[in-house]
């Protein structure tokens, strides 16, 4: 315990020099299974975990729930420190949730709200849609310069 509290600022320093230009998150309900019980009760329902683009750990918290409001302060310090660190922020992030994560990740990481054009489908309603024969499958890719 003593050593580790020994290089817990080096540590630290080490964490948050690394990049998060893109980001990807999920919850985990394996780990907690094996976790002790408070009074016979389960202290953590999940660990919720953040990663760059490298597979490189940025932020990883214990949750009651897989509600996104126990990460929001932890969100807002992963963006401050790529801030005082001079990195980039994030521009792409990936998860098997969008429609429940969007909200908390909008609001907690500015950067996913910079120009970005949402796209209706009304708006091209008149043009028919495209439907992919039986077996066929499309690969969607994004380049940046």
């Amino acid at each position: 315990m003593d050593y580790v509290e020994h290089i817990h600022p080096a540590l630290d320093q080490c964490l948050s020099a690394l990049t998060g230009y893109v980001i990807k998150w999920d919850h985990s309900f394996k780990l907690v299974k094996y976790m002790m019980k408070l009074d016979g009760v389960v202290t953590f329902a999940a660990l919720f975990t953040l990663v760059n683009e490298f597979e490189q750990i940025r932020y990883q918290a214990f949750v009651p729930t897989k509600g996104l409001n126990h990460l929001k302060a932890g969100l807002e310090e992963f963006i401050t420190s790529l801030q005082d660190h001079g990195l980039a922020e994030p521009i792409l992030g990936f998860t098997d949730n969008v429609a429940s994560d969007a909200g908390t990740f909008l609001e907690c990481i500015p950067s996913f709200n910079k120009d970005v054009e949402p796209v209706s489908f009304d708006e091209f309603s008149d043009l028919p849609q495209l439907i992919l024969p039986e077996g066929v499958s499309g690969i969607c890719c994004f380049l940046s310069f």
